[in-house]
């Protein structure tokens, strides 16, 4: 366990404190340093934050890049993109596999368009009334266009926060686990949960991978559970 933490007689709320505290001020500094860089991470316009987010969902960002960009190209307003056509969507999206996407995004579009007269939502409430929403892609926008003080949640920052603090869902399908929403809200550092969100996503997609983890390259390997138990698993085999 990291220095900080060792000897501590403080209540256990307050280790634990202590513990998320020095798990965000690791992950910033990697982060600032490792951080990737792409479009829709330069821009507060919540219309390309949807766009990017909708795109992201089950794809990789190197896959989202060329399409994303052609896409902001070709529409540069939420109203633009409302007016295409569902063939003229579905040649754009084509590239992002799911080609059924296509169909809920104009959906998307067209709800934004008419219903929300072209502007995206600040609450999470009525986001999730837009064709396509869940709470992750909900959150993104809230979080990357209006700057609130929530955690992301999804399988890649699961596995980051499950590895280094232990955590396991009781839940079949953790997503669902609203103490799992509750502890990556908690997990963001006040102001920085834009930072923070992202850094939890870059380290999950370099260097906390579902095979392989780098360990030797993660700013957590000290305090650690998972890695912890994999250097004592190791010891007791050697």
């Amino acid at each position: 366990m990291h220095p900080e933490l060792c000897g501590d007689s403080k209540p256990e709320g307050e280790h634990q404190a202590r513990y998320r505290r020095l798990f965000a001020r690791r992950l910033l500094r990697w982060f600032r340093a490792h951080g990737r860089r792409y479009p829709w991470r330069e821009t507060r316009e919540p219309y390309r934050i949807f766009v990017a987010e909708f795109m992201l969902q089950r794809t990789g960002a190197q896959q989202v890049l060329p399409v994303y960009m052609q896409f902001v190209k070709r529409f540069p307003t939420l109203h633009d993109a409302a007016e295409a056509d569902g063939k003229t969507l579905r040649g754009i999206l084509w590239p992002l596999g799911r080609v059924e996407r296509y169909k809920i995004l104009r959906r998307a579009l067209l709800y934004l368009a008419g219903e929300l007269k072209g502007k995206l939502p600040s609450s999470l409430k009525k986001l999730l009334k837009i064709p396509g929403v869940g709470p992750y892609t909900g959150r993104a926008v809230l979080v990357f266009a209006h700057h609130r003080r929530l955690g992301l949640f999804d399988p890649n920052i699961y596995r980051v926060i499950g590895r280094v603090f232990g955590f396991v869902s009781t839940k079949q399908r953790p997503h669902t686990d609203s103490s799992m929403w509750r502890t990556v809200d908690d997990l963001m550092p006040k102001g920085r949960s834009r930072e923070m969100n992202l850094a939890l996503l870059d380290l999950a997609s370099t260097i906390c991978r579902t095979r392989r983890p780098i360990h030797e390259k993660c700013p957590m390997q000290d305090i650690c559970a998972f890695y912890g138990r994999a250097r004592s698993e190791a010891t007791h085999v050697h």
